[in-house]
């Protein structure tokens, strides 16, 4: 394998394509499709391995989560820094990700040992455990990062608005507006996030 994969400086070559089993010599060659991505942190560099895993490792459980639970869940995260090396593991650790949710909201509504006839159509697949933790207030859209995310960013383009409404009708030609002024109103999060997780096409195929 002597030539180099376009733009990336590896050893890529017709013999080694990077979905296809590596030999040992490159199973800790980072995957093309990962190479020359960049990142913005006190200016534009390429992104590196510490970067991905910086980012994975901000994930983390409450200590209150069973170590059964907490174990499917680090297995998720594990296939996510190997994406690094192989990028059709990014997939697979979503995938394994949903398992250990299904299977964390089993454990504790308690059916994870039960009989599938046996346990309460309420508590069947993902779909209905989300549902069923959604209504019992165990998940709420506040402790969802992007929900405030994006309520911010709702707040910035109505008060982009305004802005815009009152330099027209001062009859101005501009207007100052501070975009780091931002100040969210309870309009900007009328939106259900939780829900909408439950209705999502993966949940619902449970």
């Amino acid at each position: 394998m002597t030539g180099k994969g376009k733009g990336t400086g590896t050893l890529w070559g017709p013999d080694c394509h990077p979905d296809h089993l590596r030999s040992p010599d490159m199973v800790h060659q980072v995957d093309p499709r990962n190479e020359g991505r960049i990142l913005l942190t006190e200016g534009w560099r390429e992104k590196t391995l510490l970067d991905h895993h910086r980012e994975i490792s901000e994930c983390q459980l409450s200590d209150h989560v069973p170590e059964r639970v907490a174990v499917a869940y680090e297995t998720a995260k594990n296939l996510a820094l190997y994406s690094w090396y192989v990028y059709r593991f990014v997939p697979v650790s979503e995938l394994q990700a949903t398992i250990a949710l299904e299977y964390g909201l089993k454990v504790f509504y308690e059916v994870e040992e039960r009989n599938r006839e046996k346990v309460p159509r309420k508590y069947r697949g993902l779909g209905n455990l989300l549902r069923a933790a959604v209504s019992d207030g165990r998940i709420r859209n506040e402790g969802f990062p992007i929900w405030h995310q994006i309520a911010r960013g709702r707040a910035r383009v109505r008060q982009l608005h305004e802005a815009s409404e009152q330099m027209l009708e001062l009859g101005l030609e501009q207007i100052s507006y501070d975009d780091e002024d931002v100040e969210t109103k309870e309009q900007d999060y009328d939106w259900d996030f939780a829900d909408g997780l439950c209705e999502s096409r993966d949940c619902m195929l449970q």
